[in-house]
């Protein structure tokens, strides 16, 4: 039981590490967009149902020994693709829907090891059933549970904050080669026949009904509502808070409480009432999303006036309205001028040490087109041209990089845009002197000063005001 028990916790808890590990270490490739852990959720559900189907087929129709071989030889092949560290080829060069770019990069980073760790559980529970002649072992599933949890709860608090990005691949790389080894012995000391696995005394006293294909597609349906739920709950987090592993997490280890509560006793569960809350819950959400759509501030309609000259309201006035030093005001500047922001590395994030680094970000330009970027690394003192990404279209985002080799000292990062008008963006003491002193950094709605972050020597990015 110990080498089962082992074994299966090793498995559901490098499974759980992984997904946020992986996620975060690709996230800046992406742009930072909350579409990355949508990607990588939808692969993970699709790559676990498949380790449940191949140890199904194993169980079911291949002998002893066949499956010791063949669940040995895929782990061996699994430790040649390790470590988990994706390869830069599969940085995106062009515009365009990262989605299936994503899958591909998954599959081929860490698509055998976590085809296999999701195959764990349900094999080698059936594997200590044939060898023991036991029940089936309950305490083992209560067991992966438990190891899945604390992946969950541990990345966040105790593995993200101790460890950067490429330690936390080498390591989770490490253990899973300590797993590798504890299921292969598994898989040798499980390769006899063994006793056939028992059912319970329920099961020979009649035959259960065959469920209908209806039936069938209901239960389907109900699962495929609860995945849905998940990614749509943890993409909207992310897209309106922020995209960082704990608004991943905590979604996630929600979810899996619920398997926890639902497969440890069947007196938890009571549809009587569980049914009777479905309603309320239901009505609750319609109205989050009703009230979150701004439906709460509707007013009456009764006069509608239209003008070809802006109008002296209070958005004019206290918004597009730019007070200058001098005591005079400029009156209705609603372009947006042109700005630029570097989103790799940016505030928050950890270097992983001295190295080379792709700085990447978004410019863009209400005036017209972007035509150059120019990116500093010491806080403005020399200037280097950044490549843009295609395609260069006006009045959009436009995305840059630019290659950037860290000696480990403290850095100042900054980047500057020019649009095709050739306005060039300006310093936050240059917007402040143009604009005056409109809120605590200048103009409020047309803060489009150049952003300065710093990389100390440990790594980590902040924000700084620079002048």
């Amino acid at each position: 039981m110990t080498l089962y028990a082992a074994t299966i916790f090793l498995s559901a808890f490098l499974l759980f590490q992984v997904q946020p590990l992986i996620a975060k270490i690709i996230l800046p490739w992406f742009g930072g967009s909350a579409a990355v852990w949508s990607a990588a959720m939808l692969f993970f559900q699709l790559l676990l149902l498949g380790g449940y189907a191949y140890a199904h087929f194993s169980i079911r129709f291949l002998k002893a020994r066949t499956q010791m071989g063949v669940h040995i030889a895929l782990l061996a092949a699994s430790c040649a693709l390790l470590p988990i560290l994706p390869s830069p080829a599969w940085k995106p060069s062009e515009s365009g829907d990262p989605t299936l770019r994503i899958l591909l990069l998954l599959t081929a980073t860490i698509g055998l090891p976590y085809f296999l760790l999701s195959a764990t559980s349900p094999l080698l529970q059936a594997w200590y059933v044939r060898r023991s002649g036991s029940g089936m072992p309950y305490r083992l599933f209560a067991l992966s549970n438990f190891g899945s949890m604390l992946a969950l709860v541990s990345f966040p608090f105790v593995v993200e904050p101790r460890l950067s990005s490429r330690h936390q691949a080498y390591t989770w790389s490490a253990v899973y080669v300590l797993f590798a080894a504890l299921c292969g012995v598994a898989a040798w000391v499980s390769r006899a026949s063994g006793t056939k696995i028992p059912l319970p005394d329920a099961a020979y006293k009649a035959p259960a009904e065959r469920p209908s294909v209806t039936q069938l597609l209901l239960w389907v349906g109900l699962a495929a509502c609860a995945s849905t739920l998940l990614v749509s709950v943890t993409t909207h987090l992310s897209q309106n808070v922020a995209p960082i592993p704990l608004l991943w997490v905590l979604p996630l280890a929600l979810y899996l409480a619920t398997f926890i509560l639902s497969f440890e006793s069947d007196r938890i569960y009571q549809r009587w009432l569980f049914l009777p809350l479905l309603a309320p819950a239901l009505g609750g959400m319609a109205y989050l999303i009703w009230a979150n759509a701004g439906n709460m501030h509707i007013k009456w309609l009764r006069r509608l006036e239209v003008s070809d000259a802006p109008f002296m309201t209070r958005e004019e006035t206290s918004k597009y309205t730019d007070l200058l030093p001098s005591g005079k005001a400029v009156q209705f500047s609603f372009e947006m001028e042109a700005k630029s922001v570097i989103t790799f590395p940016s505030g928050e994030m950890t270097l992983d040490g001295p190295g080379f680094y792709e700085i990447t970000g978004l410019a863009w330009s209400g005036r017209g087109t972007i035509k150059r970027v120019e990116v500093s690394t010491d806080g403005g003192k020399t200037w280097h041209q950044a490549a843009l990404q295609s395609p260069v279209l006006p009045i959009c985002h436009t995305r840059f990089r630019f290659p950037w080799k860290w000696d480990g000292k403290l850095a100042l990062l900054q980047s500057r845009c020019v649009d095709d008008s050739g306005y060039v963006q300006p310093t936050l003491g240059q917007l402040i002197a143009l604009r005056g002193l409109n809120g605590p950094l200048g103009s409020i709605y047309h803060l489009n000063a150049i952003q300065s972050w710093q990389v100390a020597s440990d790594g980590k990015v902040s924000n700084v005001q620079y002048y």
